[in-house]
Parts: C-alpha cells; structure tokens; sequence
C-alpha cells in the first residue's frame, strides 16, 4: 500500500468526522422522533380513557358533572352526539372550564 500524504489524511479524517457527525445527527433525528411518537400515543391514550369515563358515567346515571363541557364542545355536529342543543352562532372564544 502506497504511503498518504499528509494532505490525504487529513482529507480522509475530514471525510470520517463528516460521516460521524452525519451518524450522530440521524440517531438523535431518529431519538426524537421516536419520543415524539411515544408521547403522541401517550396523550392520545389519555383522550380514550377520560372519554370512555365520562361516557361510563353518563350512561350509568343519565347526567354528569358535566364541568362546562357543554359550553366548550362547539360544533353542531358533535353537540348533537351528545344530546346538546346547537349553538345559534359559534362563539369567538372559548372558555375552558377552568378559565372562568
């Protein structure tokens, strides 16, 4: 094998610290992504169990605290889901519950 110059190998080092710096960027890419994910499924987990409770709930005794969700839930086609009555105009502003 033919000896490199100096200015080979520095080349050759610039070239493998790219291809590092390019390995590190996709796995911590890859990272976040993957916590992205996780944390999507999370919160979208915790939608369906608060949903399934109330619905439980609603079902089992007719009615339930309902905590302002009727003045936040504000498209005709889901209030009507629920038994509500359509909003005359939809409002600006929302409160949630916890707002007021």
């Amino acid at each position: 094998m033919a000896k490199l110059t100096l200015e080979q190998r520095r080349d050759l080092a610039e070239q493998k610290l790219k291809e590092l710096n390019e390995s590190i960027r996709l796995k911590a890419l890859a990272a976040k992504t993957k916590d992205a994910s996780l944390n999507r499924k999370r919160e979208n987990r915790m939608k369906f169990l608060l949903g399934a409770f109330y619905l439980a709930r609603w079902r089992g005794n007719g009615e339930v605290d309902r905590g302002g969700f009727d003045r936040w839930l504000t498209g005709s086609a889901d209030r009507a889901l629920f038994g509500f009555e359509a909003l005359p105009v939809a409002p600006d502003a929302v409160a949630l519950p916890n707002e007021q």
